[in-house]
């Protein structure tokens, strides 16, 4: 059971996140009071990943990428990117999801961007023009079910549309729904019944 002084600690994180307006909210987040219930959540004037791109950021971008750390590494461990279109979110994102793959152990795995299936190769435009050529991250954009697994692990970025996650989804459970039946019916039964099903 949690103890009193960690759920007052979480009211005080939820009452500054979600009751407050936002200006009050960036006040107590630079307020050194409450820091110790939030987290610091400057961290622009440490982060080398600004110096490795090819775009300059503007302010709100940098705030958003600096927010969208603190969230990641936050109890919360995830959070939303509420711009309007057209202010270089998907940038902000990028960068952020980045810097915190980078902290992270070095057996962390790919960061997945599922999009539609029109926005792939934006996704990739955007990797290719923020980012100087000699601090490219490896990435590759799924199309082909039949890539390997093992070889999406060799990327640190892999971006794939909506269907194509579905899809590999869709066999997944189709994959359960097959062992499943063959525990119960046995493999000679199950592959009649599945026979059947594609006729």
């Amino acid at each position: 059971m949690a103890s009193m002084d960690h759920i007052d600690a979480a009211r005080v994180r939820l009452h500054y996140l979600f009751n407050a307006s936002f200006e009050k909210l960036d006040d107590a987040l630079s307020n050194a009071s409450t820091t110790g219930y939030v987290g610091n959540t400057d961290s622009s004037p440490r982060l080398e990943i600004f110096h490795k791109l090819n775009t300059r950021l503007k302010h709100w971008q940098v705030t958003g990428v600096d927010k969208l750390i603190w969230l990641a590494k936050s109890p919360f461990k995830s959070g939303f990117l509420c711009d309007a279109m057209g202010l270089g979110e998907s940038t902000q994102a990028l960068v952020a999801a980045i810097q915190v793959k980078r902290t992270m152990p070095t057996r962390s795995g790919f960061i997945a961007i599922v999009t539609r299936a029109g926005c792939v190769l934006q996704w990739v435009d955007e990797i290719k023009r923020h980012f100087k050529p000699e601090h490219h991250t490896p990435y590759s954009f799924l199309d082909d079910p039949g890539i390997d697994k093992n070889c999406r692990l060799q990327y640190n970025i892999v971006v794939s549309s909506c269907n194509f996650r579905m899809a590999k989804y869709q066999d997944l459970v189709n994959f359960a729904v097959f062992c499943h039946a063959i525990a119960s019916y046995g493999v000679d039964e199950t592959r009649k019944m599945c026979r059947t099903k594609l006729e």
